[in-house]
């Protein structure tokens, strides 16, 4: 026996039907490259920003990550300062992430470079010695003890930074005087000086231990005339 089914037109048949969603897009940001900024003292600071985007228009959450030893002020910002520690050496390189997540958890990952080097600017003996109120941002005082801040036993009776300065002649009290304005220089925020606080130090307390002042007198002269930011006339 044969059996004949019905024919049944396309037409007559009821399909399903799905709403098309338009599929979530990954978060975008550009990848800084290498920032440099001159040495800023004891510590130094760089302000980091992002242009990121989100193609659907979607709130962003911000993850900043940096290297090592580094601090971030506020790493779950658009915006945030990278605080680096540059008291041992003006040579320092940190590598910056930055994690952007939107609301359904796509992500994107971009990265920066944040390098210090050395400065170039230098201010006298002299400027430092009539400027007694431009220490402030230096973290010293006119009266500290030099041996005790570059922890030697150079002097007896002992002398103040501020005698230091005012120290003439060569030997020792060269030295004297233009070490503690090097110190100055590389504690001072505002002065962008090629040697940080912690290099002064360690190559003062090394020469006057092996009674060698020159030739590290001499070129700390040299550093010390590299041009002074501050102006006299805000004093």
């Amino acid at each position: 026996m044969r059996l004949f089914l019905p024919l049944v037109s396309a037409a007559a048949v009821a399909l399903p039907t799905f709403a098309l969603l338009d599929e979530n897009q990954s978060p975008f940001c550009n990848d800084g490259g290498t920032i440099s900024v001159p040495c800023q003292g004891a510590t130094t600071t760089v302000t980091l920003s992002t242009d990121a985007y989100d193609p659907d228009g979607d709130p962003l959450t911000y993850q900043w990550l940096a290297c090592p030893g580094a601090f971030l002020t506020d790493p779950t910002s658009p915006t945030t300062d990278l605080i680096l520690d540059t008291y041992d050496s003006c040579n320092v390189n940190c590598g910056v992430r930055l994690r952007l997540t939107d609301p359904f958890g796509a992500h994107y990952v971009c990265r920066l470079y944040v390098a210090v080097t050395p400065g170039v600017e230098g201010c006298t003996p002299g400027f430092w010695k009539n400027h007694a109120q431009a220490w402030h941002d230096s973290g010293f005082l006119p009266i500290d003890d030099f041996d005790v801040v570059f922890g030697v036993d150079a002097f007896s009776p002992n002398r103040t930074l501020m005698q230091a300065l005012w120290s003439g002649g060569g030997g020792i009290n060269k030295l004297a005087r233009h070490g503690t304005a090097a110190l100055l220089n590389a504690a001072d925020v505002d002065v962008h000086f090629a040697l940080s606080q912690g290099e002064v130090i360690d190559l003062v307390h090394d020469a006057i231990v092996n009674k060698q002042y020159e030739p590290l007198a001499t070129q700390l002269d040299l550093l010390n005339n590299g041009g002074c930011p501050q102006s006299s006339t805000n004093y």
